[in-house]
């Protein structure tokens, strides 16, 4: 217990002299009203201090600041509206809430003079919070109220989490219908036409030996998960408290409910399902790595195609860039000027006699027929840029 749910104790102890434990974070106290009715304050500081105290009355009546349940409602105070564990006082919640109910005793039905309030009396208890009350203790016998039904979950504002309360008694709801679980996939091991697998009972490998997805409906093999257990009902509340102090009672309680045994059986039969299909995916670990063998082969021949092929691309592109037309236009015109400079030579030196005629004819001509075909070529290629 921390030092601050022990100081709230103490106080609370201070406020209610004949406060009695009843379990571990749970309290009592016993209020008699004018028509003779005793009831149990119940107090259960389970959740302290995220949440504020569950205070409920047994037996219920009917009243404002009750459920129908008996407990306490959060606007019955304004600790338990604005809860804060460093700030607020449950002594002096539940001091204000028993003071209100003994000056305003609940109806507990039969009894016109325990009726709650008028409307106008409740509404405007509602609106003007107890926190005025000061708490006069009440010495009577404790006693304890157990519903004939059994113990089922605490108060509504409490967390969702708490435990199974025996000092918080409800009757238990009505079972609410059971939904099958959604069906799981599981992947089927990987089969061919010569295997098969047997999975939730009939499945066959199939004939293209690729790895296959069924789904294994969980449904239709585990039994649907039930709301409440019946096998409650006809425990004695020593025996409850039993089981919820002794853990391996109640270990040994679960192990012989038939959902239990139906559960575990289930369990049995997916984990035989489970062990048959690895076994099969085993099988075929040596053809798989013949598998992974081949597809590493060929990942490095598909490598080395690769390295090939970008070398004749890059080969390509230097001789598309060779061939181009700008460079071909650009080889012509050094090539026909290099034709017209030697023509030219050629010409000074027939006129200043220093070859024959017929060896001028013999080498002017045919550097013109290279001349000319080449001009022809150039223009052509200009005109079609």
């Amino acid at each position: 217990m921390s030092e601050a749910l022990k100081a709230q104790v103490k106080q609370l102890k201070q406020t209610c002299p004949d406060l009695k434990e009843k379990g571990r974070n749970q309290y009592e106290v016993t209020l008699v009203f004018g028509s003779g009715v005793r009831c149990a304050l119940l107090i259960d500081l389970a959740s302290f201090p995220n949440q504020p105290p569950v205070l409920q009355l047994v037996p219920s009546g009917t009243h404002a600041f009750l459920s129908p349940l008996g407990f306490v409602e959060v606007h019955a105070h304004d600790g338990l509206r604005n809860w804060n564990a460093s700030s607020t006082s449950i002594g002096k919640i539940v001091g204000d809430v028993v003071q209100s109910l003994l000056r305003s005793p609940p109806n507990f039905g039969g009894n016109s003079s325990t009726a709650p309030q008028s409307s106008s009396s409740s509404s405007s208890t509602n609106t003007n919070t107890l926190s005025n009350f000061t708490f006069n203790p009440v010495s009577i016998t404790n006693t304890l109220h157990i519903n004939s039904q059994g113990p089922v979950s605490t108060n509504p504002y409490a967390p969702a989490n708490s435990q199974l309360n025996l000092l918080f008694p409800t009757p238990i709801p009505a079972p609410a219908p059971t939904r099958p679980l959604d069906p799981v996939m599981i992947p089927t091991p990987y089969t061919n036409a010569n295997s098969s697998v047997i999975a939730n009972g009939n499945a066959n490998g199939n004939a293209n030996g690729n790895a296959s997805h069924q789904p294994i409906d969980l449904g239709s093999n585990l039994p649907p998960v039930p709301m409440s257990f019946p096998e409650l009902d006809n425990l004695s509340v020593e025996r409850l408290r039993q089981l919820l102090e002794d853990d391996k009672a109640l270990s040994d309680f679960a192990e012989e409910l038939p959902y239990t045994r139906q559960l575990v059986e289930a369990a049995s039969n997916l984990r035989e399902l489970c062990t048959e299909m690895a076994n099969a995916n085993l099988e075929k670990q040596k053809e798989a790595e013949t598998l992974e063998a081949q597809v590493l082969e060929k990942q490095q021949r598909l490598m080395q195609l690769k390295t090939d092929m970008d070398r004749l691309l890059e080969k390509k592109n230097q001789l598309k860039q060779q061939f181009s037309a700008t460079n071909i236009i650009e080889m012509l015109e050094k090539s026909m000027h290099a034709l017209e400079q030697d023509t030219d030579q050629l010409t000074q030196r027939f006129l200043s006699n220093e070859i024959s005629e017929r060896d001028f004819l013999n080498q002017y001509i045919p550097m013109r027929r290279l001349y000319h075909p080449r001009k022809i070529k150039k223009q052509s290629l200009e005109q079609n840029q």
